[in-house]
């Protein structure tokens, strides 16, 4: 075990047993399983997004896959979009598009701390939003 104050890396990571994340070498517990309604809402996005991109033959949607941004950093997307082949079981490419839907207990984490890690688009759907606007 670290010290406290000492920085965790991707081979710590991936030792951990459970469901974490890691931002800037800092250990994050994940909440417990999403509500119902956050998996209606997620579902509604990658459904959507998943039907749009039937035609492209580079890009495909994906939900809740570890993506290393950092030797220091790994976080787990509700939906994203990639537009490359991954080379892997958990992706090493920044996403083309992130979706987080967010909930009153991970708002902050979800858009301010996660959305500096990667520099890639990302959009927030609060969790109470109706699926048939998102």
């Amino acid at each position: 075990m670290h010290p406290a104050g000492e920085a965790y890396t991707l081979q710590d990571y991936l030792q951990w047993e459970g469901d974490w994340e890691l931002i800037r070498g800092q250990p994050v517990a994940m909440v417990p399983s999403p509500s119902f309604e956050h998996q209606q809402v997620s579902a509604a996005i990658f459904r959507q997004l998943d039907e749009s991109l039937d035609d492209c033959p580079h890009c495909q949607a994906v939900f809740e896959i570890d993506v290393e941004f950092a030797q220091d950093t790994v976080v787990r997307p509700d939906v994203l979009v990639i537009c490359y082949q991954p080379e892997g079981e958990r992706l090493t490419r920044t996403p083309d598009l992130i979706f987080e839907v967010i909930s009153p207990r991970t708002t902050r984490r979800d858009e301010v701390v996660k959305s500096r890690c990667s520099g890639s688009p990302r959009s927030s759907v609060p969790s109470s939003a109706p699926s048939s606007s998102v």
